[in-house]
């Protein structure tokens, strides 16, 4: 591919070089975001997933890129605000522990957290403070606002 560039660029006016070139790199572009990255799926399934369809969270590509790079087996993470990453998460990391204030939507979201959850969503708890956190240190806490 290089070196058809390469010859292109040689035969070709500077200015026509330019503009195919230009087109070309915004195809690319515009295939990996939507395909590779998954972007075309999140947008008809309406919540943030990868190219395989698994839950990631609200973060950009080179972030999620970044986390997956790191074993994050043995972390327990305490998330505020549930969702796409919480589901992320419990992938991931050895517990979760998310909290919600949205009581419709932890109904919605702790069956398809699995076995990682360390008591699945709590309801109601923004402005009352946390109560009794188990005994364990996190080394990932993530807030949603």
């Amino acid at each position: 591919m290089r070196a058809l560039v390469r010859w292109f660029q040689k035969i070709a006016p500077r200015w026509v070089f330019l503009s195919v070139y230009g087109v070309f790199a915004s195809v690319k572009n515009a295939y990996n975001l939507l395909i590779r990255y998954g972007l075309l799926r999140s947008c008809f399934a309406g919540v943030a997933v990868d190219a395989s369809g698994s839950a990631i969270p609200w973060f950009s590509h080179p972030s999620i890129e970044y986390l997956e790079g790191l074993d994050l087996s043995a972390l327990s993470v305490l998330e505020f605000g549930a969702g796409s990453s919480t589901l992320y998460w419990s992938r991931r990391a050895k517990s979760v522990l998310a909290i919600e204030h949205n009581p419709e939507w932890a109904d919605r979201i702790t069956p398809r957290l699995g076995t990682k959850m360390l008591w699945g969503c709590l309801a109601g708890v923004f402005g009352l403070g946390i109560v009794a956190l188990p005994e364990c240190i996190y080394k990932l806490i993530r807030m949603v606002i």
